[in-house]
């Protein structure tokens, strides 16, 4: 079974996007989204997540595989357009469940005689049913009373990476090493 999921859909169904979502945001969303789906990516079952992309190169498409799923991205075109043509370019379209709560998508599976299931019936049938799957979105302490000692090495990766901020939110420069 192959499985054709509207990705930015499925992570706004499930809570990980807003209509304020920053870049960030998105990219955190849809690594998220690649962690929960990886383990159900196993041989026959294979997963394509369409998103829209509104990047340079239009009319192109670039994809990404990571351990058995495939991240499409549209340019010059809709997620929704590409879905569409996935859709209508399969060659056993019975064997493709596509992933929306989109009823554009939804029609368009219908009519290429492919299966349609909405975002959180997917997450329910498919993703919970893997417990062992899930990634946890933050850890939760035990008690309020726990303290995690962070090393001077570990708070300074940390800080390289992620910088600092003042009071006022304002990023503050670092001397480089």
């Amino acid at each position: 079974m192959n499985h054709l999921i509207d990705g930015y859909n499925m992570l706004y169904a499930l809570g990980r996007l807003g209509p304020r979502s920053t870049p960030d945001a998105l990219q955190g969303a849809r690594q998220w989204l690649f962690v929960l789906l990886r383990p159900i990516a196993i041989p026959p079952t294979s997963i394509t997540v369409v998103f829209d992309s509104r990047q340079d190169s239009p009319g192109r498409r670039t994809q990404e595989i990571v351990s058995g799923v495939c991240f499409l991205y549209s340019r010059g075109q809709t997620a929704d357009d590409l879905i569409e043509d996935l859709i209508d370019a399969a060659p056993h379209p019975r064997d493709l469940l596509v992933v929306s709560n989109d009823n554009r998508i939804k029609q368009a599976a219908r009519h290429g005689k492919a299966r349609s299931i909405g975002c959180l019936d997917y997450y329910e049938q498919f993703i919970q049913a893997q417990p062992a799957s899930l990634p946890e979105a933050e850890p939760v302490a035990k008690s309020s009373t726990e303290r995690y000692e962070v090393s001077l090495e570990e708070t300074e990766h940390w800080l390289e990476i992620f910088g600092e901020v003042d009071e006022k939110g304002k990023p503050i420069e670092r001397p480089k090493k």
